[in-house]
Parts: structure tokens; sequence; C-alpha cells
């Protein structure tokens, strides 16, 4: 009997306070100051076609630009409250939140400790944070891809209908935002294989759901439903709300294998945002150091716990053991050169070795995508330790651990492997590993197994050794762990804050890519602040090449035309002529009405392929960048950017006596009186 029922109310309620303090900061954090920085050149493509849909627009799927959904939300947006970078930029600054609420769903599921840890883990972390912010289509996926899976374990434990209908919906929601959709979708159903026949083979292993089993008319009822939901949504958008203009079915088809699929798989062969196999390795190092160590120690965990109930598969020290060599191998085994770009900046080349003998392995290593012999070495490590982990969780009956695992595993391995390397693609590996990170945080704060799956575990088991080896580790590390905690969660909110709100747009941060410089942003405030003076209804941008984006969204309020080339006889009834570079002798020649300046429209940071631990720890702790290559000299830093001629009309009506843009350099001044 209950003394005071106080007792049993008052934990749920700082539970409540705890999670509703989480979401006021998110809800700051992701909306405070969204205007300031410059809009990206994806940003700008996004919302610029979204206040298209605003205005009335069908949007027709393009696999360049990703999926339809971010158009129809942003722009539904947009049509309610208006069109603003605050507000086109506050569409996804809302998944930004829902993705730090989304763990509240599966609360009862694995406790209030591990649900917390991983609304904190999506709150303070520098990178989703940063792409919290960020009008591109991973802050809405992440929240689908979370949310498919959420949903699945909550139907899988308690078989609501209702969490089937809700995974179902997200994972429609995930096909019409965005093509991995594909790779996740693979990864999860190998998963679930993989669990089901080691399921059979194990001998610790027994069915994941104990109750009663539905009927095969309600199982068939509920496919159907689920099915339902997933084609209604997944028509509408790619049909384009039945208003393709080349019909719904063609829509529909592009949206299912002949654009995103085709499309994507031939990018992936181009390889058009190249980088090296390990390209997310330093990112999770700089900005998510703090959740690094709780995943060695989850995995650990695992392993250890599982001692004696694993022994069938393997040696659990033997493990620790080898995958421990297999990882120190990755730093300090001499790198060879398997493909001959990676010559440069390798110890050994093959070809020096044997003439063609770099042509050989490269013919075998490049499907692979991987440059030298660590990039091997880190596929072995990557398969070794994730195999570990899900076979050890899998001992322990821990299915949902187990998935987990796999799916990191598999996330790491698939988004090294890809054509493009691009740092808000991290936010897939991260996915996986913050919930690993927020369970073990649970089981080291409660000092025994978390809730999850308890139903699967013999009294032997949670009784017998295994609970008192997990109890064992918990008192060994709790402190520990609370003592990174205080030291790196300083240093990480520090981080976050930089890349988010001091340095947005500096390319020197790894998580910003090819930035948009604030000039822009000026040059945008010129045109309010003349047209306003002058009160007339007019004011005409022209625009082509590289210039389009993002000037197309910055121009958006303005007679922006319909971006061709700008000849003689049109600029007379243009204010604004913007032109790539190498288009300067041409413009003299053709508009010698107009003031010419050279304008930095976006710049970037390629950071050295091999940094010295000097150089590594000063950008780590000061953020100073290094020079490309070891040798290179000062003046080869890796920096570049992309220049475009910005052209005045000096006798419009707009720009006449108003002072010139001093904060541009000019290039030619204009001749015409």
């Amino acid at each position: 009997m209950i003394a005071n029922p106080n007792d049993v109310k008052r934990p749920n309620r700082l539970f409540w306070l705890a999670a509703a303090v989480i979401l006021v900061i998110a809800a700051l954090s992701r909306f405070a100051f969204l205007p300031d920085k410059a809009f990206h050149h994806d940003e700008s493509l996004h919302a610029y076609y979204s206040h298209r849909v605003a205005l009335g627009n069908p949007h027709e799927y393009s696999a360049l630009l990703h999926g339809p959904f971010l158009y129809y939300f942003t722009g539904a947006v947009m049509w309610l409250v208006g069109s603003n970078d605050f507000i086109a930029r506050g569409a996804a600054a809302l998944f930004g939140v829902l993705l730090v609420a989304l763990p509240l769903l599966l609360r009862h599921f694995w406790g209030r400790a591990a649900t917390l840890t991983l609304m904190a883990i999506f709150l303070v972390s520098p990178t989703f944070l940063y792409f919290g912010r960020f009008l591109r289509e991973d802050g809405f996926t992440s929240v689908w891809a979370l949310g498919t899976v959420l949903g699945g374990l909550l139907f899988w434990r308690e078989r609501k209908p209702w969490a089937l209908y809700f995974s179902t919906a997200m994972l429609a929601f995930h096909f019409v935002n965005k093509e991995n959709s594909y790779l996740h979708v693979f990864l999860w159903l190998l998963a679930l294989g993989a669990i089901a026949f080691m399921a059979r083979k194990l001998p610790a292993a027994r069915p994941a759901y104990q109750g009663e089993a539905f009927s095969n008319a309600d199982r068939n009822y509920l496919l159907l439903n689920a099915f339902s939901i997933f084609a209604t949504i997944y028509i509408l958008f790619y049909s384009s709300f039945f208003r393709h203009s080349k019909g719904s079915l063609h829509g529909i088809l592009d949206g299912l294998y002949r654009e995103s699929l085709l499309y994507w798989w031939d990018q992936n062969q181009k390889r058009r945002i190249d980088g090296p196999f390990d390209y997310h390795l330093p990112l999770l190092a700089n900005y998510e150091f703090l959740l690094l160590p709780f995943l060695m120690l989850a995995w650990y965990r695992v392993v250890a716990v599982s001692r004696g109930v694993a022994k069938t598969i393997y040696n659990s020290r033997g493990a620790v053991l080898g995958c421990a060599v297999l990882a120190l191998a990755c730093f300090v085994v001499p790198r060879v050169a398997l493909v001959p770009d990676a010559c440069s900046y390798t110890a050994v080349c093959l070809d020096s070795v044997a003439k063609g003998l770099g042509d050989v392995t490269a013919s075998i290593f490049k499907h692979l995508h991987v440059a030298h012999s660590r990039h091997v070495l880190q596929i072995l490590a990557y398969i070794a330790f994730g195999a570990t982990a899900f076979f050890s969780a899998l001992a322990l009956r821990r299915k949902t651990d187990a998935l987990f695992w796999f799916w990191l595993t598999g996330a790491i391995g698939v988004y090294s492997y890809v054509g493009e390397k691009v740092p808000w693609l991290l936010v897939y590996i991260l996915l996986p590993l913050a919930v690993l990170v927020a369970l073990e945080v649970a089981r080291t704060v409660r000092g025994r197994q978390l809730a999850l799956d308890d139903a699967l575990l013999d009294a032997q088991l949670a009784q017998g050794p295994v609970a008192s080896r997990e109890a064992a580790l918990s008192r060994a590390w709790r402190y520990a762990a609370l003592a990174w905690v205080v030291v790196a969660l300083p240093f990480t909110l520090f981080k976050g804050y930089r890349a988010a709100f001091l340095r947005p747009d500096d390319p020197h941060e790894r998580l910003v890519f090819t930035q948009t410089t604030n000039v822009v942003k000026q040059v945008r405030d010129r045109w309010r602040a003349t047209h306003a003076a002058k009160k007339t209804a007019s004011f005409k941008v022209g625009m082509y090449g590289d210039a389009t984006w993002p000037f197309a969204w910055y121009a958006e309020e303005f007679d922006a035309g319909d971006f061709s080339k700008p000849t003689p006889e049109l600029a007379k009834n243009l204010d604004v002529i913007l032109l790539d570079q190498d288009e300067l002798e041409q413009a003299k020649k053709d508009f010698p009405e107009f003031t010419i300046y050279s304008l930095s429209m976006r710049h970037w940071w390629v950071p050295g392929q091999d940094p010295t631990l000097a150089q590594i720890l000063r950008y780590f702790f000061r953020g100073e960048y290094y020079p490309r290559m070891p040798d290179a000299p000062e003046t080869d830093t890796g920096y570049g950017d992309t220049k475009i001629l910005y052209l005045e009309k000096r006798g419009s009506v707009f720009f006449e006596g108003s002072a010139p843009p001093d904060f541009l350099p000019l290039l030619a001044e204009a001749t015409a009186k």
C-alpha cells in the first residue's frame, strides 16, 4: 500500500517539467536569429520553389531538388503567414524542435532517463543544432527516419494499431522528402532479417512478443490500412496533388525509380562532391566528442555483459582485443595508396614498388570508393565492432539494441561509401548513435539494465551473472561518465553556439559547406533601401549563371525575370544585372551604361588530407584552419570562393543620387551619361 500518492506522481511531474524545459530551450535555439545568415545555395533553391507553391503553382518532383514534401510544407507555411527569410527557415526549425520532442513517444518503452537523455542529445548536439536551423531536407528527414523506427518499436512492443499507422505515415513522408529512404529501408530490412534469422540460432533468443497474436483477418486489415496510408501520401505528393503537367503517373514513376534511383545512382558513380572514405570521422570527433566515449562504453557493456551467454558465438575477451587492435591499426599502420590519386599524401605508392600495381589495386578498390589501406582497415573495424555489438545484444535478447547497432554500422558504411561527401549526411549516422548513447547513459545512471526488453529476459538472466556484471560496470564508470559530461558539455555547447550563431557562414567551420557570403545579404539590403527611398513600383533584376542561386530567392520580392542571359536590348529595362565573372569583357562591351563590381558570392574550405597532430588540436580547440597539404605554401590554405559580376545602372532612377556600394570592389565605371 502506498502511503502518499504524491510519491508516485512527483517523479512524473519532474519528468514532464524537465521535458518542457528541454523543448523550450530547443525552440529558442532553433528559431533565434534565423535570418542572420545568408541563404546557402541549396536553401535558396528550396525557399524559391516553396514560394512558387505558396503562389499556387504545383511543384513537380526533380531528383536534384529531392522530394516534394519540403516544398509543399514550406510553401503552405509561406501561404499562411507570408514569405521572408525567417518564415522560410522557420519551417525547418520547426522540425528541429519536433526531433527533440520525438523521443517522448517511447517514454514508457525505454524509460524516463533514456528519453530525457535522447532529448538532451538532440538539443545540444552541434550537428543537430546547425542543421535544425537549415532549410534542407535533412532536418525533416531526421524526424521521418527516427519516427518510422520509433513507431515500429512501439507497435512491436504494445501491438497498438495507431503505432503501425504512425510508423507507416512517417515512412511515407520519408519517401516523399528524400531519396535516402531507399538506403534506410534497405538497412532496416537487413537488420530485421538478421534478427529474425539469429533468433532461431541463438540459444538465448526467444520470439519478441509473447502476447496474444493478431488473427489473420486482423493482420490483413492492418496491412491494408497501412498500405493505404503509405500509398495515399506517396501518390498525392509525387503526382503534385494530381496537378503534374505531364500527368500524375509520370510524377509517381519519377519518384518511384525513374528519377529518384537512376539519377542518384548516376551521381554516386560520378562522385560529384567527392571526399575521403572517412570524411565523417573528423566531423564526429570535432563536434560530437561528447557522445563518442559513451558509444564506446555502450559497445563494451553489451559485449562484456554477454560474456558466457554469447560464448557459443565468440569469446568476448577475444572480440574486445581484436576490435581494439583493428581500431589502433587504423591510426598507426602506414598508409599504402590503393589508387593513384592517393599517392601525394600516403607513405607508400604501389606504382613506385611495381609499375602498374596501382592500376590493378585501383580497379579492385575504386568500387568501394576507398583510397588507401587505412580505409580498408576502417571497413574491417566497422564490421568487427558492429557485428560483436549486434550478436552480443541478441544474446542478451535486447533486440532493440541489436537493431540500432546494425543501423549505426550500416549507416557509417553507406555514408562512407556514397559518392557525395557533405556534412549534412552526418545526421543520419548520428540518429542511431544518439539512441545507443541515450540507452547507455540510462543504464549507467540506473545501475542496472534498462527496462527495455525486460519482458524477454529469464529470471536467471535478470537476477544472475548478467545483472550483477552490468551493475558492476555501472558502478565502475558512473562517476567517470559524470565527470566527462561536466568537462565536455560546456565545450560542446560552445562548439554548437559558434557554428550556429558566431560563425554560421564561415567555411572554416566543418559543418559549413560552400556557404553564401554575407555580402549577398548586403546587396539585397541595398536593393531594399534604394527601392524604399524611391517609392516606385518596379525594380528589375536580371541574372544568369552561378548568380541565379542564391539570388533568385533574394530577388523574389522584386522583378527578377526568367533568369535568361541578358542582352543589350533587355538591359534597357534592367536596373541590376548579375553575371559570371568570365563575362567581364563582354559585359563592358554590351552594357556600357552599367557600373561593374566584383562580388564574392560563396566560399568554401577544403581541409588537408594529412594534418599534423598539432594542426588537429589547434583546429579542435581554437578553430584555426590548416593548409591543404603539410608541404603546401602558406597561400594554399584550401580556401576558395566564387566571384560574380554585379552591374548597377547608374542612370537608373533607383540608384540616382545614391552612394556606390563601397563593400564591392569596382571593376569598370559606367561610360554612358
